[in-house]
């Protein structure tokens, strides 16, 4: 093969090589995305559950200092 030639093919495995880099490239960009919106919706239910949770906690904490109040103002 002459260099002519031979410049060509290599300039075409080249194209071919960025077009498979380009593609794995972009399939891992998408399976990443996935992945952060799976995470996302997780991160979103245990933030429900935990504001769920505080909140009965404090119901139990006003319970508790309402009747420590109570108490009090009776001795």
């Amino acid at each position: 093969m002459d260099e002519l030639n031979m410049l060509s093919v290599l300039m075409s495995v080249i194209g071919g090589l960025v077009v498979i880099l380009t593609a794995v490239i972009g399939w891992i960009g998408s399976r990443i995305h996935s992945r952060l919106d799976s995470i996302a919706s997780s991160l979103t239910s245990i933030e429900k559950d935990l504001r769920g949770d505080l909140t009965n906690l404090d119901r139990r904490l006003v319970a508790i200092e309402t009747k420590q109040s109570i108490e009090e103002k009776d001795r």
